[in-house]
């Protein structure tokens, strides 16, 4: 009887069906460490480029002797200013930054009328449509990329250009947006109360003693009237007011710090924070007053989970003028994010670090005691 020979070099069914199966699991075994070195790469580039904000804010320093206003009055030097009442013709922190940040023929574009033009004429449109890699994180899912509905702090146009805004929905209600970029890089507030707040992270009796809350308010309203026993230093809007206890102010209330003001120290003390494009509100744009700053009063990365999720913006039951879930630091770094102190050096956060000593990195001259890990 004859028996019938395998041809040589030849695989059965089973053999390659064991080989693929093996390429597999290595794939398999070897893909999160792919992903964890991208995402290593990812997040190197975006230490880069906050530590380049941190050089920026010091050189500004260095040359008008105070950090950067959050709001422009036509005033020179623009550090000088206090809020005469509202914000201005709308240009916010970022903007000023510009020059620092090898962007200087944009800042040269805004500044050719002291910044008085508005920010919403279309005689901006190089500023509304700019894309600026310093201003963007790679592990962003939507990166810096245009997005619609869009709200600006200022939406008439003063220079006969015409409005870029349009009506459009926002939060259940109607304002005026635009097609704009937010950044992913915002300047701290501090510890200060956020309007809308429903949660009583930063309003309420027992904000300041279970949270660290410095800049609270009595009601969800806020109102610097409002002094009680549990907040002596409430706040206006999102960590504003003459009682504003962070790097920037977002009224203007008082001149703009000083580095001999941060008596908490500058390497305790955050300068700038990281912020999610799909998980901020529909006021944060590169370029605004209204869109260049946040604080610490929330947890990190508080919104990112639900907006990605819903894939949009998550802040139930906002009013168009009240995003208030978006005004904390996130990022899409896994388990934390990246912060720029105010000595220049930047560091990792665990989106698990209590909140009382989150809340003093975010003062800075709060005397607090900064205890637990990171």
């Amino acid at each position: 009887m004859s028996r019938r020979s395998r041809p040589l070099g030849g695989f059965t069914l089973v053999e390659l069906l064991v080989v693929i199966a093996i390429i597999g699991v290595l794939v398999a075994l070897l893909l999160p460490a792919v992903q964890a070195a991208r995402e290593s790469a990812r997040r190197t580039s975006c230490s880069n480029n906050m530590k380049q904000l941190g050089l920026g804010v010091h050189n500004f320093h260095d040359t008008h002797g105070a950090v950067p206003t959050t709001i422009q009055y036509g005033v020179k030097p623009w550090t000088s200013a206090t809020n005469p009442g509202g914000f201005g013709a709308g240009w916010g922190l970022l903007p000023f930054m510009l020059p620092y940040i090898e962007q200087k023929p944009l800042f040269d574009h805004i500044a050719a009328n002291q910044f008085k033009t508005n920010v919403c004429c279309n005689s901006m449109k190089i500023v509304h449509d700019a894309k600026i890699p310093g201003l963007t994180c790679p592990s962003d899912p939507l990166g810096f990329a245009l997005q619609a509905g869009r709200g600006l702090p200022n939406s008439t146009c003063n220079d006969g250009s015409g409005s870029a805004t349009a009506v459009g929905p926002v939060n259940g209600g109607t304002a005026q947006v635009i097609t704009s970029r937010p950044s992913n890089y915002l300047g701290s507030f501090g510890d200060g109360f956020i309007v809308g707040d429903t949660v009583g992270y930063t309003w309420g009796p027992n904000a300041r003693a279970t949270y660290g809350c410095g800049g609270c308010a009595q009601t969800s309203g806020g109102g610097l009237a409002a002094v009680g026993p549990n907040c002596p230093e409430p706040g206006v809007g999102f960590g504003g007011g003459p009682n504003h206890r962070g790097i920037f102010d977002y009224y203007n209330s008082v001149p703009s710090v000083r580095f001999a003001q941060v008596t908490d120290g500058l390497s305790n003390t955050i300068m700038w924070g990281h912020n999610s494009s799909i998980a901020a509100g529909y006021d944060m744009v590169w370029f605004t007053t209204t869109g260049n700053i946040n604080g610490t009063s929330l947890p990190i990365n508080f919104n990112i989970g639900p907006s990605l999720q819903q894939k949009s913006f998550y802040c139930p039951g906002c009013s168009v003028g009240t995003p208030w879930r978006g005004r904390g630091f996130q990022s899409h770094h896994p388990n934390g994010s990246l912060f720029t102190m105010t000595d220049g050096s930047v560091t990792f956060l665990s989106q698990n670090i209590g909140m009382i000593p989150y809340n003093a990195m975010g003062s800075r001259a709060g005397g607090e005691a900064i205890t637990g890990s990171p």
